[in-house]
């Protein structure tokens, strides 16, 4: 502070500013003792839900995981399935497979292509499939 500042303040005793005080004194009270027992009720409530919460979650945890290990085990048994149809599809449109099969079912190769004449109505050129 500056001087000037102390100077203009007004100058308080310790009597003056003692005797403005309210006396402080203790109050009885006539409350009786405070039961513990529901308080103890309530805590141990609280804490049995935080522990059924958490086992609950810890089961439903558990529980996603085997679902989740299933299916992937799912996927790899469907990707392998669908490995070994993509083989078989292959190997079935193969020219050589396909040639067999046609004939197995009474199919003969085509003959060249002819034209029809629409005025006349015949085919020129070509010849039909030979058996």
């Amino acid at each position: 502070m500056t001087s000037a500042a102390v100077k203009t303040r007004p100058i308080q005793s310790t009597r003056e500013h003692a005797q403005t005080r309210p006396q402080l004194r203790v109050i009885e009270s006539h409350a009786g003792p405070r039961a513990v027992f529901p308080v103890l009720m309530i805590v141990a409530l609280v804490l049995l839900s935080v522990l059924a919460v958490n086992l609950f979650f810890t089961t439903q945890m558990a529980q996603m995981a085997y679902e989740i290990r299933d299916s992937r085990a799912e996927l790899v048994r469907l990707t392998e399935e669908t490995q070994t149809l993509r083989q078989e599809l292959q190997v079935a449109s193969s020219p050589s497979a396909l040639q067999k099969a046609a004939s197995e079912q009474g199919m003969v190769p085509a003959g060249q292509a002819g034209f029809i004449q629409l005025s006349t109505g015949k085919v020129e050129g070509g010849f039909a499939a030979v058996r």
